[in-house]
């Protein structure tokens, strides 16, 4: 009905979960470390959000 079976499904992240090919490829990502560029904006965005918001709500109060 959707085009894949629960084993194509199971087998998307296969490639995500390979070992590197090169180990040097692999011993420098281990040494990069994690990338915080996606949660920093996201944290970004939702504090500038709830800023936003309450900005919005003090401004109705006052009337």
């Amino acid at each position: 009905m959707f085009g894949r079976t629960p084993r194509q499904l199971l087998g998307i992240n296969r490639n995500f979960l390979r070992r590197a090919a090169d180990p040097q490829d692999a011993n420098t990502k281990m040494r990069t470390g994690p990338n915080y560029t996606g949660i920093t904006a996201a944290i970004i965005g939702v504090g500038t959000a709830y800023w936003a918001f309450s900005l919005y709500e003090d401004k109705g109060a006052k009337k």
